[in-house]
């Protein structure tokens, strides 16, 4: 966890400056999330986004991610590279091909997106096919924020993992973000997981908080993918 966490950090601190002329753009999260019912089951998670534009509105983005599952144990990390294209100013298109690694296990999947840009705020769709120890599944996800004035931003968020055998992770989240400067934000969020499995299913609130840190000319177009950050706690 504290090898994957660093090497984020190094990645974005070598990144920034030869490529801040070449519309370098991106983010660094540090957030920390549990269910509201049992505070032994949280998570701490580190994640970064980094992008890198090369004219003709054509860029591409890493992400990277860590996280630490406290009660169980279980550690998770990702690598996610974004291909994406800007077919106006305010609509951008993607695709993605990832890997996570979650308690040992291996999940490869790659994903369409889009992107759109309305008035101050905008929104995001994803959905991404993937298999992890021969389980084959399907992600979708949609994503809004607003700025509700030069200091508050909101926003909303849904994912739906659907493995097909009855095996479900549903995520809803309700997050305010509030802007330390002009580089730096704290948010919270509040929301509910709901996970199924055969014959049974559970749903429960959450909440979370974290830091937020953009880098270059800004945050990266899309957010991250990743199977460990539907899970609040475990």
């Amino acid at each position: 966890m504290r090898t994957q966490l660093c090497a984020a950090a190094v990645l974005a601190a070598c990144v920034t400056a030869p490529v801040a002329a070449q519309e370098f753009r991106g983010d660094i999260t540090l957030g920390y999330s549990t269910f509201w019912d049992d505070t032994r089951l949280n998570t701490l998670s580190g994640t970064g986004s980094y992008e890198l534009g090369f004219g003709g509105g054509a860029s591409a983005q890493l992400d990277l991610g860590a996280y630490g599952f406290n009660w169980s144990g279980v550690e998770a990390g990702n690598a996610v590279l974004h291909g994406i294209y800007d077919l106006a100013p305010t609509t951008s298109v993607g695709v993605f091909l990832g890997y996570e690694n979650f308690a040992g296990d291996r999940y490869d999947f790659y994903g369409l997106e889009f992107g759109q840009s309305v008035g101050t705020g905008g929104f995001e769709v994803y959905a991404a096919r993937g298999e992890e120890g021969g389980l084959s599944g399907t992600v979708i996800g949609v994503e809004g924020s607003y700025p509700v004035n030069g200091m508050w931003d909101i926003g909303v968020k849904l994912d739906d993992a659907d493995f097909g055998t009855g095996l479900d992770v549903r995520r809803f989240g309700v997050k305010g973000s509030f802007a330390l400067g002009s580089s730096t934000s704290l948010f919270a969020e509040v929301g509910s997981t709901r996970m199924s499995v055969p014959g049974a299913a559970v749903s429960e609130p959450f909440v979370g908080v974290g830091l937020n840190v953009r880098l270059g000319a800004g945050k990266a177009t899309f957010g991250q993918r990743s199977l460990a950050g539907l899970v609040p706690g475990l």
